[in-house]
């Protein structure tokens, strides 16, 4: 229909151009504000009896008693045993062996999207202050690769009383610290006075930005060694236990203080604020994990369950006693931030809790630790109400609210939990891999660059090889690996070291190269790498060579893999030993076939 009114279209133009400026000056606006700020606060080896809300009153720390009394309490949120996972998990959303911890690591692989990226992607300033520890070595592991607009704080603990790792020793006194592509700089002062003074600056400083914040605050307090600032320390008795409870109460005013700058900025309203320790206390000065039995390093409730706080104005204080852990925070708090939660985030949105709405389960829950060839494990098991910690098992007392030891379990079942662990390992270890085929006819492997290259912790590559090729068969990472099979020997090179084995076979073989590297840095050993070399199931060779910083090339090109070699496997394990059938099971249950060199897809 034709319009006969020529003032008609205007009008409507006029109408459209004005609901327009309304949606983009007030509509719109209204939806950003009601996206909270985020305040994180993790703090270090902190314990269920650190707390004056939930210990036996011997801490002092008002602060965080007040912060738990108006929030969400979490009674049973479990992170790791050891402080590396717990952060790798907690900003990636998924188990730590699934990125690569344990073993020692590099840090984060590049590829990986983590819970600062997906914030700052969503219109999120962001900011890491404190602690990192997950990744000291490369500059492409540090805080700003993954993330965070600017950060301030140390990559290593190791490296903050004289600025290098090359002379390890800590210190909460005038430490060495880093601020974004700075060098480390001794700053004077208490470390955590310092942490809380720079979080406070930021909190003042974006509050004029205009946009969403992440603060990611991650004290050092209350970790060893236990030394308060002096006027704490005069307040408590001489001895371990005084220095440790001194500390908690520095640490508890710290908070305070940031808390305060919500406040007085008038953000407190538009802030969620998240509590909580990375593992449970080491017990080296007083019982810290109490009622709860075990420390740091174990995989019992004291080592594992630590205190978790959700406050916020908008939230009702209760308690939850659903079973959460600390890969769930990922995409609960992308969901407050209203971002997209990244593919393969493996924790569940805890917000449902929040209004008594089920959600997930997440049995069985599986962490692992691992030093060369030795590794320990722990499996919770929330349908049979069991922890599973190797050899050990424990069954859920109501009463108590924790687990205590199970003596009638049968040996079947502690083998079956073992089983259970292993399959899970196997699929967790497994790096994905990105193929491409080059117009060379090699084939190019990507994706997941840190833990696809050797030279940190555990690694193997597994790779079928037809020894009866007419032309060599290559498998090359530039800087960082080489492998040539031709004229009945394997040449191996490796930064640092080369060798050549002789081959006494034919047909289609599975040739398995697995490493595990040992950067040492407190006991003074020189660092080493260790090595295998198999055939099959048969060890060609084992070596051990001298590792040095020179070697540590921040470069990781793609795989490439010539013709002649069949699909590889790449897994975040170490074989050593005797195989005894091992090698070519692992890679025909992960494969679903036997090795086949003419199939490299």
């Amino acid at each position: 229909m034709r319009l006969s009114n020529p003032l008609v279209p205007l009008s409507l133009l006029l109408v459209i151009a004005t609901l327009a400026f309304v949606h983009e000056n007030f509509i719109r606006p209204a939806q950003e504000a009601a996206r909270p700020n985020i305040l994180l606060i993790m703090v270090d080896d902190l314990g269920n009896n650190d707390l004056g809300y939930s210990g036996d009153g011997a801490a002092t720390t008002p602060n965080i008693d007040a912060l738990a009394a108006g929030g969400v309490r979490f009674q049973r949120h479990y992170a790791h045993a050891t402080c590396r996972p717990s952060r790798a998990a907690l900003l990636t959303g998924m188990p730590a062996s699934r990125v690569g911890v344990p073993p020692h690591f590099r840090g984060l692989s590049p590829e990986l999207v983590t819970l600062p990226e997906a914030l700052r992607d969503a219109g999120y300033a962001t900011r890491h202050i404190g602690k990192w520890h997950l990744g000291d070595r490369l500059q492409s592991a540090g805080p700003d690769q993954h993330g965070f607009d600017h950060w301030y704080g140390f990559r290593n603990a190791v490296a903050t009383r004289h600025g290098s790792l090359d002379k390890p020793g800590i210190s909460y006194d005038d430490p060495w610290l880093e601020a974004d592509d700075q060098p480390p700089q001794q700053v004077q002062g208490h470390m955590t006075d310092l942490f809380t003074a720079r979080a406070v600056q930021e909190i003042n400083t974006l509050a004029k930005g205009g946009q969403p914040w992440f603060i990611n605050l991650w004290y050092f307090a209350p970790h060893g060694p236990s030394v308060p600032a002096e006027r704490f320390g005069e307040r408590y008795p001489k001895g371990g236990e005084g220095r440790y409870l001194a500390l908690l109460e520095q640490l508890d005013e710290g908070i305070g203080q940031v808390l305060q700058a919500l406040d007085a900025s008038g953000q407190r309203d538009d802030t969620l604020v998240v509590f909580l320790s990375d593992n449970g206390g080491n017990n080296k000065y007083r019982d810290s994990n109490w009622p709860f039995q075990g420390k740091k390093h174990s995989f019992l409730e004291g080592g594992l369950r630590t205190p978790l706080v959700l406050f916020s104005p908008e939230l009702t204080a209760t308690d939850i006693q659903e079973p959460v852990f600390i890969s769930d925070l990922m995409p609960t708090l992308l969901g407050f931030g209203k971002a997209k939660v990244p593919p393969r985030v493996e924790g569940r949105d805890l917000r449902p809790l929040l209004e008594g709405q089920p959600i997930p389960s997440a049995s069985p829950y599986f962490w692992e630790m691992q030093l060369l060839d030795y590794v320990s494990f722990g499996m919770l098991d929330l349908e049979r109400q069991r922890l599973h910690s190797d050899l050990v098992s424990q069954r859920w007392d109501p009463e108590q609210q924790q687990f205590l030891p199970f003596a009638f379990t049968s040996k079947s079942e502690v083998d079956a939990a073992a089983a259970a662990h292993r399959a899970w390992r196997r699929e967790v270890r497994q790096v994905e891999l990105i193929r491409r085929k080059r117009p060379d006819g090699r084939l190019l492997y990507a994706g997941d660059s840190y833990r696809r290259t050797p030279g940190y912790g555990a690694w193997t590559l597994q790779i079928p090889i037809d020894l009866e090729y007419p032309g060599p068969v290559t498998v090359e990472q530039a800087r960082q690996l080489a492998i040539r099979v031709a004229e009945e020997q394997v040449e191996v090179t490796l930064p640092g070291y080369q060798f050549n084995v002789a081959l006494e076979a034919s047909g289609c073989q599975l040739l398995t190269l697995s490493s595990y590297y040992v950067w040492k840095v407190w006991d003074g050993e020189d660092a080493r790498a260790h090595i295998a070399l198999y055939l099959g199931d048969e060890q060609l060779r084992t070596a051990t060579f001298p590792l040095t910083p020179d070697l540590q090339v921040d470069h990781f090109p793609p795989l490439l893999v010539s013709e002649g070699a069949g699909r590889p496997l790449i897994l975040n394990d170490y074989f050593s030993g005797e195989a005894d059938g091992e090698l070519l099971d692992n890679y025909q249950q992960i494969r679903g076939a036997a090795p086949d060199c003419g199939e490299a897809g």
